[in-house]
């Protein structure tokens, strides 16, 4: 979780400016989530990015991307600075059912993200994707999806996985 291709020295300067003269796991960690969040825009579809260096093509040129982007650019800056990293995919929970005690979750609600092995804490959840921006899917949904999902929860849990426990 330490491996990384050659990057730039542009890269290697813009890290330094961002990290500063932080030496703690942690810190370093919070600095470069900050300097991304700060510096880089979230755009869900942004154009590809056919660069040898993806990385540097992202933080020091496009500066606009979906949380994919920063989630790979989080996990390399921070190998960079000798943290261990990796990134993360799932979902975020999505808005909360307006019928029934569970949140729906839809594709809108994939997230990436980064983690950084902090010793005596473990793997830390690094998210450096613009927190206002970065669950597009969020309180989209109407009252008429809730309660499709609603059935949908009741149709699969009660009538199609129906046992003898039932």
């Amino acid at each position: 979780c330490l491996a990384f291709p050659e990057q730039s020295a542009a890269l290697r300067k813009w890290l330094d400016e961002a990290v500063g003269r932080e030496k703690d796991p942690g810190g370093v960690a919070r600095r470069i989530e900050k300097a991304l969040k700060d510096g880089c825009m979230y755009e869900l579809g942004a154009p590809g990015i056919s660069s040898p260096a993806p990385v540097e093509e992202f933080v020091l040129k496009e500066k606009k991307g979906h949380c994919g982007r920063f989630a790979s650019a989080a996990a390399l800056l921070l190998r960079m600075s000798g943290v261990p990293s990796r990134v993360g995919i799932g979902f975020l929970p999505g808005e909360k059912n307006q019928f029934a005690d569970f949140h729906n979750v839809r594709g809108g609600d994939a997230h990436a993200w980064a983690e950084a092995y902090i010793k005596g804490r473990g793997w830390v959840i690094v998210d450096a994707t613009p927190a206002a921006q970065n669950r597009a899917g969020a309180g989209a949904g109407s009252l008429a999806l809730s309660a499709r999902d609603w059935l949908e929860y009741i149709w699969y849990s009660k009538i199609v996985n129906f046992s003898l426990s039932d």
